[in-house]
């Protein structure tokens, strides 16, 4: 199985992800020993930087030098570009003008809020990136305070179209912590849909990917897992329809 990563803050001094082209390279080396062959980079983009004229022009040197890494070191690993965005009312306009970019130029999106946004503000805002014709894949879902514990509010989300994307680090760990209990419910439950590490660094948010996969094969089964780290990333990254949990 080809594991897909849609969510990576990989690419060098761009964000608050890889500090340096070394760290980006040493990044990509674990995420391939994970068993990632398909990686969609993910600098973050708020209102504040959406203007910088030469921010496009950084990013886009970036992922050239790592994507020509990535082919001199792996023949079958696959990067593509996308955004992580930080929600804000106008982010429609900016999606049609191209300044956002699009998970591999499709129509899915991968949009962030703050962890104490209330559950208004995420189902509102969502709503008006549909209404604007994009696909949003909601990140870090397990982050939102006002969604733990709160089934019905995730199953209203769902039933509208959003994609909830989960961090892998949330399935790794013992199952005397609360917050790995959490995670492997929502999956359990058939919550979540895709898989991203939101990897930053080589130490503290790895791209971890194996032990995620290996408890979700064990607990859900090879199905499930397929479904998550495969099948689901892939029509994203292809522009076409998830299948549904």
């Amino acid at each position: 199985m080809e594991f897909y990563d849609i969510h990576s803050h990989i690419l060098a001094k761009v964000d608050d992800g890889a500090e340096t082209f070394e760290m980006s390279c040493r990044m990509l080396d674990m995420a391939y020993e994970e068993g990632i062959r398909h990686l969609c980079v993910t600098p973050h983009y708020n209102r504040h930087n959406a203007d910088d004229a030469e921010r496009p022009k950084k990013v886009m040197r970036a992922f050239r030098a790592l994507e020509l890494y990535a082919k001199k070191q792996y023949e079958d690993m696959h990067l593509y570009r996308g955004n992580e965005v930080m929600y804000f009312p106008d982010m429609v306009k900016y999606l049609d003008s191209s300044s956002i970019t699009t998970m591999n130029g499709g129509r899915y999106v991968l949009v962030e809020y703050k962890p104490n946004a209330s559950y208004h503000n995420v189902y509102s805002g969502l709503q008006q990136i549909l209404y604007g014709g994009y696909l949003p894949v909601l990140a870090h879902v397990e982050r939102l305070d006002c969604l733990i514990d709160e089934w019905d509010k995730l199953e209203k989300l769902k039933e509208s179209g959003i994609i909830l994307q989960m961090n892998t680090d949330g399935l790794i760990g013992g199952r005397f912590d609360r917050w790995v209990r959490r995670c492997r419910a929502l999956v359990e439950d058939g919550y979540i849909d895709v898989l991203g590490t939101d990897a930053h660094n080589m130490t503290s948010r790895p791209p971890q990917y194996r032990k995620a996969a290996e408890w979700i094969e064990k607990k859900c089964g090879r199905a499930r897992l397929r479904q998550l780290a495969e099948e689901n990333p892939r029509a994203i990254l292809e522009n076409r329809l998830i299948s549904s949990t």
